[in-house]
């Protein structure tokens, strides 16, 4: 035997991690009282429009994600019309971006969504920071279906 050699065929790179579906969104409107500002996005999470490169990151996270920006109340972390990624598997904390699924789950997949910065979290609340603009607001845990981490940015 040669140092190296196996015996077992030649070196081959890991397989590529699937690619990260992308999901509809689209403008939901504004949450809360009229004139509160507060953006909200309606997710189609069974209409895939693409399926871009997953980030190493989420190479182990069958259950992530890609969607669009919809709207400027994320600006400027976010600009509208960029993608990012969300892991409803990865912890949330405070401070992390966070997507915020209100209500049930419609018969086409379809779900209004908060996307916001968590600031801060009791039994019976959230407080979420939108950035456009810039306020701070409770929604009740009783409204709050899954919350799910953005990861990041995808470029």
């Amino acid at each position: 035997d040669r140092l190296g050699e196996t015996g077992k065929g030649p070196w081959a790179p890991a397989p590529a991690p699937p690619k990260l579906p992308l999901v509809a969104s689209a403008f939901g409107g504004e949450w809360g009282k009229p004139g509160s500002g507060i953006e909200l996005t309606q997710v189609q999470f069974n209409e895939r429009l693409d399926s871009i490169a997953r980030p190493a990151s989420l190479a182990s996270d069958p259950e992530a994600y890609a969607l669009t920006i919809i709207g400027d109340s994320l600006w400027p972390r976010f600009r509208p019309g960029r993608r990012i990624a969300i892991s409803p598997r990865s912890p949330v904390a405070i401070g992390d971006d966070v997507l915020v699924q209100l209500g049930g789950l419609a018969e086409d997949g379809r779900r209004l969504v908060l996307i916001n910065e968590l600031v801060r979290r009791t039994a019976a609340t959230l407080t979420l920071r939108q950035f456009n603009p810039d306020r701070s607001f409770e929604i009740q845990t009783g409204e709050i279906a899954p919350v799910h981490k953005v990861v990041g940015e995808l470029f």
